[in-house]
């Protein structure tokens, strides 16, 4: 650990910036503009490794011409498909029993859970 006595240090949110650097520089002896080495040697101490960024991008050419055309048909064929489907809507046993009594709901034509 770099930090002996980490409890001691009563960081609080009514703190000014200026008033945590004071403490901080009290505490620690750290300065307003610390060395790379020293930053460096903070960061290793707490755990944290360098590493090169890698690139991150999609390989799988999920943007390729063909992908592309499918998904636009795919979509075209699902929402025409979409007006053939099953549309549910959940009641409570008051509305379903009111929309039954009106005629608005079919009885037998779903189920109503009763709890």
């Amino acid at each position: 650990r770099i930090f002996t006595n980490t409890s001691a240090i009563p960081l609080t949110d009514e703190m000014t910036l200026e008033g945590r650097r004071h403490l901080l520089h009290k505490c620690y002896g750290l300065s307003d503009n610390p060395a790379r080495s020293s930053i460096w040697e903070w960061l290793t101490r707490c755990g944290f490794e360098y590493k090169p960024r890698t690139k991150r991008f999609f390989v799988d050419t999920h943007e390729s011409a063909p992908n592309r055309s499918y998904r636009k048909d795919q979509t075209a064929r699902y929402l025409k498909r979409e007006r053939r489907m099953h549309r549910w809507y959940q009641f409570d046993i008051d509305q379903a029993q009111r929309y039954e009594n009106e005629g608005l709901l079919i009885p037998g034509r779903g189920v109503v859970s009763e709890e």
